[in-house]
């Protein structure tokens, strides 16, 4: 078993996001993200065998700590490559015009990787959000991976809608 745990503050991860306001731009429609509001960021990735749901596909379960300030994901990447991959916390923003956290996990190729073995396998990760303060009521997840379809793409891409500020949780999942 594999496993990877990330730690940042704002100083760390994030900041390397960042430019020296807080923000950065989106991939692709130019969205802008801040990533001032944002405290700390944790990240634990893990290959495992058995799903974290009842299926073999991307998955996630998306908690809103409403008196902690904190956003919980765990979820599932559907992954193949493992002898040459690894799963990441690539992007944390916040979309402030639609107040939607958004969180990108990605499944890219190791630096210095040469060639791949195509096992299947589910990588089950927990991320927390730490923000400064209130939580937004929209989550946005997307899993990108690097492996077929000619490069980069999303495979996972929902919206969690919350409809309070308390301990709510929702899963989007097969």
């Amino acid at each position: 078993m594999r496993r990877r745990t990330v730690c940042a503050s704002v100083g760390g991860v994030v900041a390397l996001l960042s430019d020296y306001r807080g923000l950065l731009t989106e991939f692709g429609n130019g969205t802008s993200l801040s990533t001032g509001r944002i405290e700390e960021t944790e990240f634990e990735a893990e290959t495992h065998m058995e799903p974290l749901f009842t299926c073999w596909q991307d998955g996630v379960t998306v908690s809103r700590i409403g008196a902690k300030n904190q956003i919980r994901i765990a979820g599932q990447i559907e992954s193949g490559g493992r002898s040459c991959m690894e799963t990441v916390l690539e992007t944390v923003g916040i979309d402030e015009d639609t107040d939607t956290l958004l969180v990108v996990v990605a499944d890219r190729q190791q630096q210095g990787a040469s060639s791949c073995t195509l096992e299947e396998a589910l990588v089950r990760y927990d991320a927390t959000m730490t923000l400064k303060d209130a939580v937004p009521n929209r989550v946005r997840v997307r899993h990108r991976s690097e492996l077929g379809r000619g490069g980069s793409h999303d495979q996972f891409d929902e919206t969690v809608v919350f409809e309070t500020g308390e301990g709510e949780t929702r899963t989007v999942s097969c």
